[in-house]
């Protein structure tokens, strides 16, 4: 009938070194942040306060949810937990707790949501809209740059986001290659020549697995992000039988990047790899093709991530988009490890696939609410 609770300074509560803090301008390592730096919150952003170096390798803990997504811990580390029923008030519980819960019970639990992560703006060479469409139906490897898409709407807007001075030619049945009408080296000296600036991004060159979604379009405001993802999709993206986006593609980067970004605007990914792939020809021989990577998005209104009107009007909106619930916990190594304080009442910042995490500061609170929501006729002492 006794429980004690200990919280003394430097006793942890701490992630490792090479865990990924977001901040405005992208994410950074635990073991980079400074006093004074700025970090993402579920809500908006706060100013690092203080930072709490661990002493000696640290017992860490991986936390895996129901998305894939992997934090990784110690064991004195605070959660902001949501439990059924819902609309009941978060708790903070450690890692430890956690673990030692029934799994019933964990895998009913989730954390908190976020809206939209708060990037920095920062300049973009082309339209967001024109870059995702190129990614998804554009053809990058050659000297030339290709369009491939059958849909005359997609055309038109394709078209329409051009840089000055450039034109869709077409090659035939769906086939375009887009080309500078005039004074190519003109604009290749302004730097205005598409596939310069293509060059710039790193695109040029890749194939279909190898494409990737460039850091300036990754971790900027929520518009740019927006415009990205429907070029995306409404070149390789589909809606499913339920009424949400989804994508199958060949790059397990760009899969990756569209995890973060979709997680970015506070929606979830469920990402599935088909290993064996590929078709039987006239002959019926199997023929092997590049591994494929399956994602579905859950979001609360899959049809803002479409401009496609055919794609938008089959989108249903979402009551219940999934919670990212907690799935398993386990040792994974040990490491150096630290902790941070934030300027902010909650003491939420966002870590690995942007899941918000708590730090040192709200211990004092987590023991008082431990004794306060404890049981009847217990006894709680606070070292």
């Amino acid at each position: 009938r006794y429980s004690l609770i200990e919280a003394s300074t430097k006793a942890g509560k701490a992630q490792p070194l090479d865990a990924l803090v977001y901040t405005p301008t992208g994410p950074r390592r635990m073991g980079d942040i400074q006093p004074g730096d700025w970090v993402l919150t579920p809500a908006g952003r706060s100013r690092v306060r203080e930072v709490y170096p661990q002493e000696g390798p640290r017992e860490i803990l991986k936390v895996t949810f129901s998305d894939g997504a992997v934090v990784e811990a110690d064991s004195d580390h605070l959660w902001e937990v949501h439990e059924f029923p819902r609309g009941r008030a978060p708790r903070i519980f450690t890692t430890e707790q956690l673990q030692t819960w029934p799994e019933a019970r964990r895998r009913r639990a989730w954390v908190t949501k976020i809206a939209s992560a708060d990037y920095d703006r920062q300049p973009v060479p082309l339209d967001p809209y024109l870059v995702g469409a190129l990614i998804g139906d554009g053809g990058l490897s050659g000297e030339t740059v290709k369009f491939a898409n059958a849909d005359p709407e997609m055309v038109c807007w394709v078209t329409a986001l051009l840089p000055a001075g450039h034109q869709m030619v077409h090659e035939g049945r769906h086939d375009w290659r887009i080309t500078a009408r005039r004074g190519a080296a003109a604009l290749r000296e302004t730097g205005s020549h598409l596939r310069g600036m293509l060059a710039q991004l790193g695109l040029v060159g890749t194939w279909s697995d190898t494409k990737f979604i460039p850091d300036c379009y990754r971790y900027n405001t929520a518009a740019v992000r927006v415009a990205m993802l429907q070029g995306l999709l409404d070149t390789d993206g589909f809606v499913d039988k339920h009424g949400q986006p989804g994508i199958e593609q060949t790059s397990q980067r760009l899969a990756a990047d569209i995890e973060e970004v979709v997680q970015s605007l506070g929606g979830t990914v469920l990402t599935r790899l088909r290993a064996v792939n590929g078709y039987r020809d006239k002959a019926g021989r199997f023929l092997q093709c590049k591994p494929v990577y399956r994602q579905v998005i859950r979001m609360p209104d899959g049809g803002m991530l479409f401009r496609l009107d055919r794609k938008r009007a089959l989108c249903r909106r979402k009551r219940k988009t999934g919670h990212r619930m907690f799935r398993s916990i386990e040792f994974s190594r040990r490491a150096a490890a630290k902790c941070i304080e934030l300027d902010d009442d909650r003491q939420l910042y966002l870590t690995n696939g942007l899941v918000p995490t708590h730090n040192t500061a709200g211990c004092i609170c987590w023991i008082v609410e431990q004794a306060l929501a404890g049981n009847d006729g217990w006894n709680y002492w606070w070292v």
